[in-house]
């Protein structure tokens, strides 16, 4: 019976160090990204990551794509789109799990696709905060 618990133990602490505290147990990530662009304006988008091809998208204003992962053992989770509205095309990082601050994101990231911008919410702050622009 000690050899499961010592497993576990270890694995844990594991995880702590990889993936620091606030990582440190599998979870699951959602990821809702949404048209805010007014206007009656259509965006198209396709998101995938190096496994997973989420597949093209048209969002009406007002409209969210949504997913949801567990971040991978090695902490290497990376998830990318490619936006277009009107002639604006643009490819975004939408969740990187190694460039990414653990406060910014661990549970719910949100991300507003708006005409001046790609803004992503910020948990720890619970604001918005622009990430990207177009050009």
């Amino acid at each position: 019976m000690k050899f499961p618990l010592l497993v576990i133990i270890t694995t844990c602490m594991f995880m702590v160090l990889v993936h620091g505290s606030e990582n440190a147990f599998p979870f699951r990530t959602y990821v809702a990204v949404r048209n805010d662009l007014g206007g009656g304006i259509a965006l198209f988008t396709h998101c995938q990551s190096r496994d997973d091809d989420l597949g093209r998208r048209m969002l009406a204003n007002g409209e969210s794509q949504n997913w949801s992962f567990i971040v991978n053992f090695q902490g290497s989770t990376l998830f990318w789109c490619r936006f277009k509205w009107n002639e604006v095309i643009k490819t975004v990082d939408i969740y990187n799990a190694q460039t990414m601050p653990a406060s910014e994101c661990v549970l719910r990231c949100h991300r507003s696709i708006r005409q001046d911008g790609i803004y992503f919410f910020s948990e720890k702050t619970e604001s918005w905060y622009k990430k990207y622009s177009w050009d």
